[in-house]
């Protein structure tokens, strides 16, 4: 199907917006879809290029937040999610006077310094070793191996 002109578009998009008035329905994508006779796919790669369609889906997204607003916000937070891409964000700054941390220098440098390496972290690693051992025993006594 061919995109409509911007006029076409715009004429298309008010016969929606009146049926949804009178009808007492709250504008959707879907609805736009089905009153331009188009797919889901051809109406994002349409609303790339038409402002008709823009606006239409930004005034559709208003009208929900309009109608949510009466209920809760859990329900805004859904259905702005669901319907128009919104995302939780959030932002992790691990950092030591504006420089990132290194676990692996962190451990490196632990390791290195002589002050660090108490009985306690001595028995840390032998008990390590021992385990590995364990379990390198277990794996050969499973495959039958001795």
């Amino acid at each position: 199907m061919k995109l409509p002109t911007e006029e076409g578009m715009q004429k298309i998009v008010e016969s929606y917006w009146k049926e949804c008035k009178e009808k007492d329905w709250l504008p959707t994508k879907l609805g736009l879809c089905l009153a331009l006779d188009i797919t889901r796919e051809t109406y994002n790669v349409w609303k790339k290029k038409s402002y008709a369609l823009k606006k239409a889906e930004d005034l559709a997204e208003l009208a929900w937040i309009q109608e949510l607003q009466k209920q809760s916000v859990a329900g805004i937070i859904f259905y702005l999610k669901n319907a128009f891409g919104y995302r939780d964000s959030r932002d992790l700054d691990v950092t030591s006077k504006g420089k990132r941390i290194g676990l692996f220098d962190y451990a490196k440098n632990r390791k290195n310094d002589p002050a660090s390496t108490d009985d306690s972290t001595k028995r840390g690693e032998s008990d390590l070793k021992q385990d590995t051992k364990a379990e390198e025993k277990i794996e050969i006594n499973n495959l039958g191996l001795k």
